[in-house]
């Protein structure tokens, strides 16, 4: 026990280290404790040493610097179009395009060292959040690099062996249940719609399930010859799988479950979870912030603490899993789907019997003709319970409820050493409460604008009252906007249907996600920026909510000339949205609309191109506040610095979706 009490407050103190204010929480009753509690005061001296070290430790973890670089040292990690290279400055991350570098790889650097920067939008996986995860916030532009070491640690070549007769769907979920590869370019859909991309993927359940198997197939003798095979076994899945954290965490467990102690004993499970997350923490103290730690580590800790009682385990055990995975789906998708428990149960022994055979690749490759059917058997299963639609929107639940409700899934193993019942009880209470509470529909009447980062274009909501509307769609051509972002969203603010989604003009970075929207989603109107024009005064109305189209110039010289300028007020807020409007269209609004272009928040028209946005134009909006939608490190370098210096000039202060993500205004 006392090793989890110290994990616990050096876990304090690496969060405190991130959020100020969570040492208050602890440290004030600590102190407390100290000066009361006189009996064993090296103890809580030694709470105190893991705390700081906590603290200290994320405080002072290098992070690289900027500018010229010139660094050796060893790629800890490696995939396909780029790797990390760990120095004694900090960790790079390096994009080098179908490189040969394998783990272990020593290599002197040289290049231009910069902050991170990709591309991103709401609801995906920002791949900056990831590499902060693995404490990478620095890149080197590379001008040339030299092999020190070539480390003989290489997946490439055995992957082509093992997956050349698989087809493409295949490929990527054996791939994904041997080396840990991501699934998330696969065709489906139905892995992310019903929650499944962890059972599909290489995990702890897989390898113990395969060991267990073994176990169960040896004599008593047998089994006492291969006592080391889990630990050669779970390392030759380190190497393969590229170091992967979960494999990390497998193998210190089973390493720590090895040694011996006094009197033959062995370390407990909990002494064993908490030295083995204590050592992954100090050597990636950011790992704290990655689903691989926070979605495993709160269950393994309620293991670690529930009662050994097989069969009593057994009635409460399905419940317990299907109440965590169900939080974290609402974090995620702000809902889940009815089939997603159900599709778990029966997608499991598959995704068991894929592995198997996956396995079995290295012997035979033609094992290959084999898993083909069973993958598309597989799909065809998920894709039937996915057509069925049955998602029960909730809403993303409050970070206090979040935190709530891990701290009691944790602590209700000790409710069973009272009364067993009570448990499932409290259980079946929380999981019943939790579901109608978030899934019932919003009670709250709200006045809020929205810019949601779609990358490279433009997509915004407004909620008034009982009324959503959506103006522009965003449409990347490699991704499908609406469902991998836009409905994602729309369900974390417990969004249901959609009163109208107006398009400013037809250019595919504002309209492109529309029609999957309209597949996946209930629209009840749909409007162009002509339909303004056959209106009366070029307006609509929405039950009180006016939107007015202020470019009715009929201008055909291009798309951008069409777009339309949208103004509406929302509690005395005036919004202005410019779409894509050029300079043209604003002389032409100064010259004829002066009196209507006031406005508190003004959205910058063609994404903070110079061919908007003139400082005699803002000058005259008057606005507030000024927002920017655009993508992070787009090709075409938005915003451009004239626009940039143009705010400055007019004194309005803006926001930008490339570096501040989505824009909320509440009103």
């Amino acid at each position: 026990m006392e090793a989890f009490f110290l994990f616990l407050f050096f876990l304090i103190g690496l969060v405190s280290s991130l959020y100020s204010y969570f040492l208050l929480a602890f440290l004030v009753p600590l102190i407390l404790y100290l000066s009361l509690y006189k009996k064993k005061k090296w103890k809580v001296l030694l709470y105190l040493f893991f705390t700081l070290f906590g603290i200290l430790l994320l405080l002072f973890y290098p992070k690289g610097k900027e500018g010229s670089i010139e660094e050796f040292g060893i790629i800890l990690y490696s995939k396909e179009n780029y790797y990390l290279l760990t120095t004694m400055k900090g960790t790079y991350y390096i994009y080098e395009k179908n490189h040969d570098l394998g783990m272990f790889t020593i290599a002197k650097a040289k290049g231009i060292g910069e902050e991170l920067s990709f591309s991103h939008y709401e609801s995906g996986v920002d791949f900056k959040d990831f590499l902060k995860t693995k404490g990478v916030f620095r890149k080197i532009n590379l001008t040339s690099r030299k092999i020190l070491f070539d480390s003989p640690i290489k997946n490439t070549i055995l992957k082509e062996y093992l997956l050349k007769y698989l087809d493409f769907d295949s490929r990527i979920i054996v791939s994904s249940l041997l080396f840990g590869d991501s699934t998330s370019s696969i065709s489906h859909t139905s892995l992310n719609d019903l929650n499944l991309f962890t059972i599909v993927s290489v995990s702890g359940l897989h390898i113990s399930f395969f060991l267990h198997l073994l176990n169960n197939l040896l004599t008593k003798h047998q089994r006492n010859k291969t006592k080391l095979f889990p630990i050669f076994y779970k390392t030759f899945f380190l190497f393969l799988t590229g170091f992967r954290y979960t494999i990390r965490r497998i193998l210190l467990l089973e390493i720590l479950k090895q040694i011996p102690l006094k009197n033959k004993k062995r370390l407990t499970y909990l002494e064993r979870l908490s030295i083995s997350a204590f050592i992954l923490l100090c050597f990636e103290p950011y790992s704290l912030l990655s689903q691989s730690f926070y979605y495993s580590f709160p269950f393994l800790f309620y293991l670690a603490f529930k009662p050994k009682k097989k069969e009593k385990r057994k009635l409460s055990f399905p419940l317990l899993i299907f109440t965590f995975s169900l939080m974290t789906t609402w974090i995620n998708k702000g809902g889940f789907n009815l089939f997603s428990p159900l599709s778990q149960i029966l997608i499991l022994p598959i995704s068991h019997l894929l592995f198997l055979l996956s396995f079995g690749l290295f012997l035979l490759p033609q094992i290959a003709y084999l898993i083909n059917p069973i993958v598309k058997a597989m799909f065809l299963i998920l894709d039937g319970f996915n057509s069925l639609s049955f998602f029960v929107t909730t809403g993303s639940p409050p970070l206090y409820f979040v935190i709530l409700f891990y701290l009691l899934y944790t602590l209700l193993p000790l409710l069973e050493t009272y009364h067993y019942q009570r448990e499932r009880k409290c259980l079946f209470f929380l999981l019943t409460m939790s579901v109608l509470l978030f899934s019932l529909p919003d009670p709250f009447k709200h006045f809020s604008f929205h810019v949601i980062d779609v990358d490279q274009g433009l997509a915004t909501l407004i909620r008034e009252e009982d009324k959503n509307i959506l103006i522009d769609t965003g449409g990347l051509t490699n991704k499908d906007l609406a469902t991998e972002c836009l409905i994602p969203y729309l369900h974390k603010k417990k969004i249901r249907k959609l009163d109208a989604v107006i398009l400013t003009h037809a250019d595919y970075d504002h309209c492109g996600s529309l029609e999957s929207l309209k597949e996946h989603f209930p629209v009840q109107t749909i409007l162009w920026q002509n339909d303004f024009l056959t209106k009366e005064e070029n307006s609509i109305s929405f039950s009180g909510l006016k939107i007015e189209n202020l470019n009715d110039y009929h201008i055909t010289k291009d798309e951008n000339s069409q777009s339309g300028v949208y103004r509406f007020t929302i509690k005395n807020k005036t919004f202005l949205i410019m779409g894509d409007a050029p300079k043209e269209i604003e002389a032409k609004l100064m010259k004829d609309k002066k009196d209507k272009l006031a406005c508190d928040y003004l959205v910058i028209g063609h994404h903070g191109s110079n061919t908007s946005s003139s400082v005699e134009f803002l000058i005259l909006t008057k606005a507030k506040e000024a927002i920017i939608s655009c993508g992070e490190n787009n090709k075409y370098g938005f915003p451009h610095k004239e626009t940039i210096q143009n705010l400055q000039k007019a004194g309005i202060p803006y926001h930008r979706t490339d570096t501040e993500r989505t824009i909320d205004i509440l009103l």
